[in-house]
């Protein structure tokens, strides 16, 4: 288990190391500028993409799901990536003429200003409230959503009866129908038997196996499958999921439950953290959520006294306390 998860943190940091370097290798051809489509671009810069990534013996799946021009004069486009150990999507830039690949862009007005440490910054975002409410938007296969959820369910069990801390869904799907099913699970566990949420959750995030955690955490199997039914009825789940011409892009089968927040917040990715109403970026280990979330408080309840681990969780299923490298990615 330990084995496989090191492979799955040292393939995404190779994957962005891999593409950072390549920006001193991309510009090719004379010096003459003749601009191209965004969607020749783009496509041009996805092959390089592919022949770069099978050069140096990695074996990633790379399609183009959408390009346009961005405010900056330069094109923008987003590719899924695919390996065995997971899916994410990723926006890159390409120059008009197709000749320059920015694997980053950065505002350069903004990149200089310090607002001081992660704490604070929050302290300064979120509005404080009796009851802070946490919206956590995830994907249940999504390896990112998967180690965000490592770091909160500590924060769940410590604070659960202070605030009101929430799993949410992105509103589409992109591992499959396993996720989908897992999806309905969490969102009926979580509706109908929340006293043992985190019990099946600290289950799921290691094993991936949900028909087993539901077994050993002891889910009333009715219950539960009765809410899926009523839940699939009422968002239209496997309807829209068979309906292929409904999916987002034509790639993604929608998951409706949590529309609304979703379109209300913007949700683009899993995880996306919303707390009080304003998503917020953090690193994802217990502690740093818990203090995020102490800081909404009008009055700190004693429990935030608590240090939790300070540990980045590592991305995908496996072990809690496990240590990643990054905070940053997202499905």
């Amino acid at each position: 288990m330990t084995k496989e998860k090191t492979i799955t943190i040292n393939f995404w940091m190779i994957t962005t190391v891999i593409l950072a370097i390549a920006l001193a290798f991309v510009l090719v051809g004379g010096k003459s500028f003749n601009a191209i489509d965004p969607e020749e671009a783009s496509k041009k810069a996805v092959e390089w993409i592919k022949s770069y990534f099978a050069a140096n013996g990695l074996n990633v799946e790379v399609k183009l799901i959408n390009y346009s021009e961005s405010e900056s004069g330069i094109y923008k486009f987003t590719v899924e990536l695919k390996s065995d150990v997971g899916t994410t999507t990723e926006t890159y830039y390409v120059t008009k003429d197709g000749k320059l690949f920015l694997p980053q862009a950065f505002e350069t007005e903004k990149l200089f200003e310090v607002s001081g440490s992660q704490e604070n910054e929050t302290e300064q975002q979120i509005e404080k409230t009796d009851k802070p409410v946490a919206n956590v938007f995830i994907m249940s296969h999504c390896p990112f959503g998967i180690q965000f959820l490592k770091a909160y369910i500590p924060v769940i069990e410590l604070l659960g009866n202070k605030a009101e801390l929430n799993i949410n869904f992105v509103n589409y799907i992109m591992h499959g129908k396993q996720e989908l099913d897992d999806n309905m699970i969490i969102y009926c566990i979580q509706k109908s038997e929340k006293t043992k949420l985190t019990k099946f959750l600290r289950c799921f995030v290691e094993s991936g196996n949900s028909s087993a955690c539901i077994n050993s955490v002891g889910i009333n199997t009715s219950s539960l499958n009765q809410c899926i039914k009523e839940t699939d009825e009422k968002f239209n789940i496997t309807k829209l999921y068979e309906d292929k011409s409904t999916w987002l892009n034509g790639y993604y089968p929608r998951f409706p439950v949590d529309d609304a927040l979703a379109t209300k917040y913007n949700v683009g990715g899993s995880p996306t953290f919303i707390l009080n109403g304003k998503e917020i970026r953090i690193t994802r280990s217990a502690n740093a959520i818990k203090e995020a979330i102490c800081s909404a408080f009008k009055e700190i309840p004693s429990e935030c006294k608590t240090t939790l681990s300070n540990i980045t969780e590592s991305p995908g299923f496996g072990p809690i306390g496990e240590a990643g490298s990054s905070s940053s990615g997202q499905c």
